[in-house]
């Protein structure tokens, strides 16, 4: 239990400097829903957008990252992108 209390840690760590970097989730994924929906045909909110990411993270670990580092980094950023698609919730 403590590697992932200290994931969890981790986790929120990231959030913090990615606010600081890029500004508020919903937004950022408002507008990446904005952008990404025309080009698919439907209407993408910010929590879809936010769980397109998480999708994006899983397929890249189903993929098999064999490098340690990179493979919890994939892992940390589907946390936090599962995280901001409840924060996005309409």
């Amino acid at each position: 239990m403590r590697e992932a209390s200290a994931l969890l840690t981790e986790c929120k760590n990231v959030l913090v400097e990615r606010h600081k970097q890029y500004g508020e989730a919903v937004e950022v994924h408002q507008r990446m829903g904005a952008l990404m929906g025309p080009q698919l045909g439907i209407e993408i909110n910010a929590q879809k957008a936010a769980l397109a990411m998480v999708q994006l993270k899983m397929a890249r670990i189903a993929g098999g990252i064999t490098n340690e580092e990179v493979l919890k980094d994939t892992i940390r950023d589907a946390i936090n992108y599962l995280a901001l698609s409840w924060e996005c919730k309409e």
